[in-house]
């Protein structure tokens, strides 16, 4: 089977991240805030091809790396969205000025981006497979939806991410590491490749609850 990977190593998202530098006067605080978000944002979405390939033959591994590819389109597709975000928030940060609107504005751009994506791949996925690769891959229609699902949760977490990051908030990063790890060691005792797909759908969902508490528990002392 043909192996499909393409590689978002240097997505948009991670290089918006370099431009709230200058609005901090510390350096040093913002260069570790940037760093520690750059590492979460860069293992949620490229950990799973690598861990699968790890876990499963290649012939599998090439399907996975297919669907996993499409999953993750509206999450980049949310990228446009980031470059306004992350300059707003961070110039009403340092002016004191109200930043939650900015933040449920995100929150709502992205649902309906990955609410449209959603749909379409639980409607046509398997013929999306299919026309883009080979028959044999419409079998993995439901799989395309479900994964999509889970990358959902994602984006929901790199939007608080990026949030923190422009006000220099790394408080988060001990629980979301362990929610991470506890998550990729699921799936690595997973027992097929659906259970896979099921822990990193419920796994996530769970890290973007707590991000979800966290942040909006910020919110309240800044606002």
């Amino acid at each position: 089977k043909k192996n499909v990977n393409i590689n978002f190593k240097f997505n948009l998202e991670n290089l918006n991240i370099l431009q709230i530098l200058h609005k901090n006067k510390n350096l040093i605080i913002n260069l570790k805030s940037s760093s520690i978000s750059t590492f979460f944002l860069t293992i949620m979405t490229s950990i799973d091809i690598i861990l699968f390939r790890k876990l499963y033959p290649n012939d599998l591994s090439g399907f996975y790396s297919a669907i996993s590819t499409l999953a993750k389109i509206p999450l980049f597709l949310s990228a446009i969205t980031f470059t306004y975000f992350l300059t707003e928030t961070s110039d009403n940060f340092y002016k004191k000025k109200n930043t939650s609107l900015i933040l449920y504005y995100n929150l709502i751009t992205n649902l309906i981006i990955f609410l449209i994506f959603i749909s379409i791949f639980k409607i046509y996925g398997s013929e999306i497979l299919m026309l883009i690769f080979k028959k044999e891959y419409n079998i993995f229609g439901n799989d395309l939806y479900y994964l999509t699902l889970a990358f959902a949760f994602v984006g929901f977490i790199k939007i608080l991410i990026l949030f923190l990051l422009s006000k220099n908030d790394n408080g988060y990063a001990p629980f979301l590491f362990l929610g991470i790890f506890f998550t990729l060691i699921l799936c690595i005792f997973s027992d097929d490749y659906k259970a896979f797909i099921n822990i990193m759908i419920y796994g996530y969902f769970v890290n973007c609850l707590l991000m979800i508490i966290y942040t909006f528990k910020k919110l309240k002392k800044i606002n």
